[in-house]
């Protein structure tokens, strides 16, 4: 049997893999186009987001309701809804690695390189998460080990870490303005 626009819902419901490869070929540049205006700064993950859409697709065919829209839209709107949720997965894990990195530099680009004043700047955290950005970021010991060793889950310490950033990053704003 061939699939034609009209069967291509039928045959996708019943897990038809030639509904799937018809759905590529008819409608694979609509998709692409759609995933890559929503991902445009990640070009990268273009590819990906496509297989995960298609997947989307092939198991949640039996929700497709011919009564709420068309077959193309319902497919556009997953393509959509799937680069916009890797979007902000992307967005929020470069976030967390550029302030990683902006808060090691700190140690590094400034004039306060010394460890009596890295000390001192630790002062402001307790002394469980002093212990933990000593080991973190000035004995380069792996979150994995640290977790294991503190007797926590490996986002645990990423939490800790990332709070701690926050409140020196507020400190340091506070003696640049001289408020402190």
């Amino acid at each position: 049997m061939t699939i034609q626009a009209e069967n291509v819902v039928y045959e996708l419901q019943h897990h038809n893999e030639h509904a799937l490869h018809f759905i590529i070929e008819q409608y694979g540049g609509l998709l692409r186009s759609i995933i890559t205006k929503h991902l445009f700064p990640y070009l990268e993950e273009v590819d990906e987001c496509l297989d995960d859409t298609l997947l989307a697709i092939w198991e949640n065919g039996e929700f497709f309701d011919e009564a709420k829209g068309s077959f193309k839209n319902w497919i556009a709107i997953i393509a959509k809804y799937k680069a916009l949720d890797r979007r902000k997965k992307l967005q929020r894990y470069n976030e967390r690695y550029i302030s990683t990195l902006e808060f090691e530099e700190s140690f590094t680009n400034t004039e306060r390189t010394e460890l009596e004043d890295v000390e001192e700047l630790l002062q402001h955290l307790s002394v469980e998460d002093q212990l933990l950005f000593k080991k973190y970021y000035l004995d380069n010991v792996n979150s994995k080990n640290i977790a294991k060793e503190f007797n926590v889950s490996v986002p645990v310490i990423h939490n800790r870490l990332s709070r701690g950033r926050h409140k020196l990053r507020a400190l340091k704003q506070k003696w640049i303005t001289g408020r402190l």
